[in-house]
């Protein structure tokens, strides 16, 4: 895992040292709403995806 490793920490770095940015309350909820669905369980429904 060396290379992927490495760019995870050099990004983890660069993230790190932004400088904080002001949001406004809209801004948050939406930022909030997309965290919240990208950590939802994800699941496929039978019959739903066919692969030819």
């Amino acid at each position: 895992m060396g290379p992927r490793k490495d760019s995870l920490d050099k990004r983890i770095a660069k993230l790190r040292a932004k400088k904080p940015v002001d949001l406004n309350h809209g801004e948050a909820l939406l930022l909030q709403g997309i965290a919240s669905s990208s950590l939802r369980e994800q699941r496929i429904a039978a019959g739903k995806v066919h692969l030819d």
